[in-house]
């Protein structure tokens, strides 16, 4: 080999060895975990008002006001046909079968029978035509309706309120009845004008609850 070949692989050897000694001298930075001081004292973290939400403030009404209205229930008390019992329940077959879509005809005894509590118009109709169809005196659909009129007439899909009713369970007088819908006797009689004051009313009477008041839902007996 010549002179000069060897002084060149001389030099380049000499230039490896030196880089990896170089290399090996060189020490990676070492990530460190730097730990929480302990201490015993409690740790109070400081919310500045303007950059973070409020406290949310828990209400101290019980959850029970956020219930939904229970529905009235009746309980078919004997076997009758749709017709009979809408007729008691003064209501239509067809707004009685909507509430209650799989009830049969015959209704069987201890069938659970939803109140319509609202009356859907399918065709025009007045108030006089809905008083005929459901047993209500036209004075009491008025004040369960306050926006309508005696005049008005109802268009097919008007939705209108119907009156409370109150389905006695249990013979009472009818002051009695009247207390247990924080009502007057007076004002029962001027929404059933069939009864009289001194009147004990038999059980499975249907009572028509003034407008002014709103009583509990009637209960299962």
């Amino acid at each position: 080999m010549p002179p000069f070949c060897r002084l060149y692989n001389t030099i380049v050897f000499a230039v490896l060895v030196a880089l990896l000694v170089s290399c090996n001298r060189l020490k990676l930075p070492s990530t460190s975990v730097v730990n929480p001081p302990t201490t015993s004292e409690p740790i109070v973290v400081i919310h500045d008002a303007g950059l973070a939400p409020p406290p949310l403030v828990q209400s101290e009404e019980p959850l029970a006001s956020l219930s939904p209205t229970v529905p009235d229930v009746f309980v078919v008390f004997r076997e009758q046909s749709v017709s009979e019992l809408a007729t008691y329940l003064k209501t239509t077959p067809e707004q009685l079968l909507a509430r209650n879509p799989s009830v049969t005809d015959p209704v069987a005894l201890g069938a659970l029978i939803v109140i319509p509590p609202l009356y859907e118009v399918t065709q025009a109709a007045t108030l006089s035509s809905v008083a005929a169809a459901t047993g209500f005196q036209e004075t009491q659909l008025l004040a369960a309706n306050p926006a309508l009129h005696e005049s008005t007439v109802l268009t097919a899909g008007t939705v209108l309120a119907m009156p409370q009713l109150l389905i006695v369970y249990e013979e009472k007088p009818l002051r009695a009845l009247a207390g247990a819908v924080n009502t007057s006797a007076d004002l029962m009689l001027s929404a059933n004008p069939d009864l009289s004051e001194d009147e004990t009313v038999l059980a499975g009477t249907v009572l028509v609850v003034p407008a002014d008041v709103s009583p509990e839902p009637t209960p299962i007996k």
